[in-house]
């Protein structure tokens, strides 16, 4: 089906993982979609270390047994990975809506064989089970290659303005080489600020949207302590607290963008009959 990388072109700055989280989740939540999120960082990073509280049974269990991108390796390398078997390797967070394939147990001083090769068989074979992949790929210039591999890319920044002037003023150069589509997305804005999303657009001549996700206390909370699902999925929808209604619109419409770029929104029904509903 669909990949859709997260990528931020600095480090410390765009809010990746959380960004990948929370548009990942408000996918589940609203859509029917099968969705697999994983990272190539290591065990317990990434979105790991908002979703997974360390110390369950789930986290416990998962440590202790095969699941985990190094066995999807081995099963890949021995030619045994396939859409029969690739969630098994998965932990289910959302029963047949949310898998999550958990990082790497290898130290960052090892070295890992053709990890880019890898990745782009894993998703081909990921993408024949589910409906949607949701990648959290870091920041940095090096991981640009992977950026290859996705289907659709959304890049993460600040309202650092050093930062923005080096992405935009090479960003058509930057999309000619990478044809899918991409949407950017700034975390933790400060609407005060005077680099906001129309002074951004005026500046650099942009047409395209540019998507704000506002810096949350509560989410900031959540994600501190393992507990984003439970957050995401208990103030998602119709009747939202009034401290939360701008951040998820502000999620909801990003997924939206993300989805209709793909045709994913198009192709799966909300739940609910169009409305947003947790389950």
């Amino acid at each position: 089906m669909s990949t859709v990388m997260f990528w931020s072109p600095q480090a410390g700055h765009g809010k990746t993982s959380s960004h990948t989280a929370l548009v990942t989740l408000t996918a589940a939540l609203q859509y029917r979609l099968r969705i697999l999120v994983c990272h190539n960082q290591a065990q317990g990073e990434s979105i790991e270390s908002g979703l997974m509280a360390h110390g369950t049974l789930v986290s416990t269990a998962y440590q202790e047994s095969d699941i985990g991108i190094d066995s999807v390796r081995r099963l890949l390398s021995s030619r045994k990975l396939n859409k029969n078997n690739i969630s098994d390797y998965t932990i289910p967070l959302l029963k047949d809506r949310l898998d999550l394939l958990p990082g790497t147990m290898i130290q960052s001083n090892q070295t890992v064989p053709d990890k880019d090769s890898d990745w782009h068989d894993i998703l081909n074979i990921a993408n024949e089970y589910y409906d949607l992949v949701m990648v959290d790929i870091g920041s940095g210039m090096d991981k640009v290659e992977l950026l290859k591999y996705a289907d659709g890319v959304v890049v993460n920044m600040s309202q650092n303005i050093n930062h923005l002037e080096s992405f935009f003023t090479t960003s058509k150069q930057w999309a000619s080489i990478h044809q899918q589509p991409w949407t950017t997305v700034l975390g933790a804005y400060d609407p005060d600020s005077k680099c906001t999303i129309s002074n951004i657009r005026r500046k650099y001549s942009l047409k395209q949207n540019i998507f704000a996700i506002e810096n949350d206390a509560q989410f900031r909370d959540a994600w501190n302590v393992q507990t984003l699902l439970p957050f995401v999925r208990r103030n998602l929808g119709v009747a939202q607290p009034r401290k939360y209604v701008e951040l998820f619109k502000q999620a909801t419409m990003l997924t939206e963008h993300v989805l209709e770029q793909l045709n994913e929104g198009h192709d799966h029904k909300r739940l609910g009959e169009g409305k947003l509903h947790a389950i």
